[in-house]
This record gives C-alpha cells, structure tokens and sequence, in this order.
C-alpha cells in the first residue's frame, strides 16, 4: 500500500486580525514585511485599483530582487490578509508571483 499525499493549491485565507493567522500560513497584511504600501482613500479606496497599484508596483523592473524573495520566502504557503474572500487583495499577486502563476 502506497501512502497518498493531497496536494493542495496555496490559497488567501481571511482573517480578522494577524494574531488569527493558523499556523501554515503567512500574515501578509497591514504592519507585515509583506504588506501592499498602497492603502486607499476617498474615492480610490476600491479593492481592485489598490491591488493594481500593488501589481505595477511590484513588476517594475527594480523589483526583480523583491519577486525572488517572495518566491523563496512564500512558496506553497497559505497566506492570510484581513482582506473579505470575494475582493481584490495583493494577496492574490503574492500567490501569483510565488507559485510562479504570474
């Protein structure tokens, strides 16, 4: 008999505040070293344009350094964000860039 191992797909999970974060993930919100830098205000607070600012911001080409160590540092890993399941969230382009979805 052969031992079966489920693979699973590194997914966002969402919680409520880091100290929630279960143990096989990363804390990628607000006051993480993985935090978006783009926060929105007023009339440009909309989940998608704060996740598009994160996108153009990671992929500029000064960035290569930053994409490898999230490469390294959050391959195969769950990442939490308080973000609500269903909204844009950096998140979602961290999981690309580090499974190499991008």
């Amino acid at each position: 008999m052969t031992a079966q191992t489920q693979i699973t797909k590194p997914c966002r999970i969402t919680v409520k505040a880091a100290r929630h974060t279960p143990s096989d993930a990363v804390f990628v919100g607000h006051g993480s070293e993985w935090s978006n830098p783009y926060h929105g205000t007023g009339k440009i607070s909309a989940p998608a344009y704060v996740a598009n600012l994160f996108r153009q911001h990671i992929w500029r080409p000064g960035k290569f350094k930053k994409r490898v160590e999230i490469r390294g540092e959050l391959y195969a890993r769950n990442l939490a964000c308080t973000c609500p399941q269903g909204q844009p969230c950096h998140a979602d382009i961290l999981l690309e860039i580090a499974n190499g979805t991008e």
